[in-house]
C-alpha cells in the first residue's frame, strides 16, 4: 500500500478503508519492471566491460567483442519485447558460455594464478 495508500486512507471511516484495502490486488508489474531493469543494466555493464577489455588488451579481443555483442543483445531483446521475458533465455545461456570461455582463456594464459 505504501505512503500513497496511507495518505488516501487518511480521514476515511473504517468501512471505506476496508473497501479500499480489499480492492487492492497483487500485481506483477513491479517485479517485471525490476527484472527488465536488471537485464538492461546488466547489458550496459557488459558493454562497459567490453570497452575495458578492449582498452586494456589483457584478454583476446574476440572475448571483448563477444561481451559487447551479448550486452547489446541483452539491451535490445529486453527493450524490444518487454512482455516476453522468455526471449532473454538464450542470452542468459550465452553469457554463461562467455564466462566459461573467459575462465578457460585466463587459465591457459596463466592469469590469476599463484603469481
Amino acid at each position: 500500500m505504501g505512503a500513497w495508500g496511507a495518505l488516501d486512507l487518511d480521514g476515511r471511516v473504517e468501512d471505506e478503508a476496508q473497501r479500499f484495502i480489499a480492492s487492492l490486488r497483487v500485481s506483477t508489474h513491479y517485479a517485471t519492471c525490476l527484472v527488465r531493469f536488471s537485464r538492461v543494466f546488466f547489458g550496459v555493464g557488459q558493454v562497459m566491460l567490453a570497452g575495458g577489455l578492449l582498452y586494456g588488451g589483457i584478454l583476446p579481443s574476440w572475448l571483448a567483442w563477444g561481451a559487447a555483442a551479448l550486452g547489446l543483445a541483452a539491451i535490445a531483446v529486453t527493450m524490444a519485447t518487454p512482455d516476453e521475458l522468455e526471449r532473454y533465455r538464450p542470452i542468459f545461456h550465452l553469457n554463461a558460455a562467455w564466462m566459461l570461455a573467459v575462465g578457460v582463456v585466463m587459465l591457459r594464459a596463466g592469469l590469476g594464478g599463484n603469481g
